[in-house]
C-alpha cells in the first residue's frame, strides 16, 4: 500500500485559504480547480479539474 505524499504540495491551514486562492489561479491559468482536505497533513489543498 503506498502512501500519499503530499510534501510537493502547497499547503492551505483553512478551508477558506484554500478557496480563496483557488479563485485567483483559476482566473489567472484559465482552468478549473476543486479544494480537498488532506488527511496526511490536516490541511487543504487544490486539485485541477481535467
Amino acid at each position: 500500500m503506498s502512501q500519499n505524499n503530499c510534501e510537493s504540495k502547497i499547503r492551505y491551514e483553512t478551508e477558506i485559504e484554500a478557496r480563496k486562492n483557488r479563485g485567483w489561479l483559476e482566473s489567472e491559468n484559465k482552468q478549473k480547480y476543486s479544494v480537498y482536505g488532506c488527511s496526511s497533513c490536516s490541511g487543504w489543498h487544490l486539485a485541477s479539474i481535467r
